[in-house]
């Protein structure tokens, strides 16, 4: 496992560095740690729209039951974003209704079902 270091500018030298962080964990358990230190910062901003995800926003999902499902349900559940999964067979008024009761600020969803969220 690495250990963090320090390079001292003035002499260009490498040494270890005194830090509060265990160095035998990985990168998941200080990920953990770190949310866990300060809830209330930024998870994720995204690039594109500048929505920011901050512990505590609700994720939409409308997705079938695939292998790609559960990282993303994971993934939501370790940066403290609680998840609220729709089956895509629902009928588009029910869709409506749950996430104008959640208020997701995110939302994921298989392509068969975008132009319904695109209308949220």
């Amino acid at each position: 496992m690495y250990k963090p270091i320090l390079i001292k500018k003035q002499k260009l030298e490498w040494s270890k560095s005194s830090t509060n962080f265990n160095p035998d964990q990985n990168l998941g358990q200080l990920i953990l740690r770190i949310l866990k230190i300060s809830p209330e910062s930024v998870t994720q901003i995204s690039a594109d729209t500048k929505v920011s995800v901050t512990c505590g926003d609700v994720v939409g999902i409308v997705a079938a039951n695939t292998e790609n499902l559960a990282p993303a349900v994971f993934a939501c559940f370790l940066l403290g974003l609680p998840v609220n999964p729709l089956a895509p067979i629902m009928i588009e008024s029910d869709i409506v209704h749950m996430f104008s009761k959640t208020k997701p600020k995110l939302i994921l969803c298989d392509e068969n079902c975008l132009k319904i969220v695109q209308m949220l």
